[in-house]
This record gives C-alpha cells, sequence and structure tokens, in this order.
C-alpha cells in the first residue's frame, strides 16, 4: 500500500511541475526523491536552546531557509504555525517539523520569533553545514522536504505556498 501511495505521490508530483511549466522543480523533484539528507541526531532549538530529537518521527519536515534575502520574511513563522496545528490535529502520526535557519544573524531570528509568539523549534545552522554536507537546492520552493523516518525525501516543495503540495503533505502524513 505504501508502495502504491509513494508511486502516486511522484506522478503527482510531476504532474504538478508539468502544469507549473516549472522545469527546475521537475528536475529538482527527479534529483531529490529517495535521496537521504544527513542530518546530525539533535538539533538545537535555537529560543529554548532545548535539543530536538530527529530520531522516532515517522516524518519530519525539514524547511531550510538560506541567508538570502529577508531571513525574517521568508521564514513565514505565522504560516507554519497554522500548519503545524493543522497537523497536530489531524494526524494521528508522529511529525517532526524543522526550520533549520542559514545565518550568523540569531538576534533577527530570535527577534522575529519572539514578534510572531513562534512556539514551534527553529535552528540555526551558524556555518551552512547541514547545507553544505546536502547541497540543497538553490531556489527557495524547493528548499522544503518531506523525509521518512530514515530521512529519505518522501516529497519535496513547500506545503505554505502551493496547495497542492499541502495535499500531498497531508496525504503521505495521515497514511
Amino acid at each position: 500500500m505504501k508502495c502504491i501511495i509513494t508511486y502516486l505521490a511522484i506522478i503527482i508530483q510531476f504532474t504538478i511541475s508539468c502544469c507549473n511549466n516549472s522545469n527546475n522543480h521537475k528536475q529538482a523533484t527527479n534529483e531529490w526523491l529517495g535521496q537521504h539528507i544527513e542530518l546530525p541526531d539533535t538539533i538545537s532549538d535555537i529560543r529554548t536552546r532545548q535539543p530536538i530529537i530527529l530520531k522516532g518521527s515517522k516524518y519530519t519536515i525539514l524547511s531550510y531557509i538560506d541567508n538570502y534575502g529577508c531571513v525574517s520574511c521568508n521564514m513565514k513563522l505565522p504560516l507554519w504555525a497554522d500548519y503545524i496545528n493543522h497537523l497536530t490535529s489531524t494526524s494521528d502520526n508522529k511529525v517532526t517539523v524543522i526550520i533549520l535557519v542559514n545565518s550568523q544573524n540569531i538576534e533577527e531570528a530570535r527577534n522575529t520569533i519572539d514578534y510572531y509568539n513562534y512556539k514551534y523549534s527553529v535552528c540555526i545552522d551558524w556555518y551552512d553545514s547541514i547545507n553544505t554536507r546536502n547541497k540543497f537546492p538553490s531556489k527557495f520552493k524547493d528548499q522544503t522536504f518531506l523525509l521518512d523516518s530514515l530521512h529519505n525525501v518522501v516529497f519535496i516543495g513547500n506545503p505554505l505556498t502551493n496547495p497542492k503540495i499541502r495535499e500531498i503533505y497531508n496525504k503521505h502524513i495521515n497514511t
């Protein structure tokens, strides 16, 4: 059953890519599906300084925010809060959501978290080491990943900015 859902998701992903005339997204999708993302066993939340244990989650949503442009704008914390609340209320499965920010300006990130009263995990990758290890795509829309329990990419795309991708994330998480 899982194989059928995975293949169906791949077909839907290709259809979405074709409909949007997004060859770059299609290329990123082809390149990343099934790829392993190397993450440390724990990452610390910048607000609480508590470790976030990544083992044990059926799924992890990883959203990488690079340091180009307005980092606080690209974090989209109010949208993430709404989506995480939705996942919490509809999912019996354990999902960990990690916002991973490549920035050396920790104060900007903390101020943004405080401003939006964001209560979920945000992590700083000071030296961009996780990106260096994994070589994430350069396009913002391709820097969010749905990972399985082994940190293999199940789906790529941002569920906050594309309702079709959000629907696919929800279907995977709720199966």
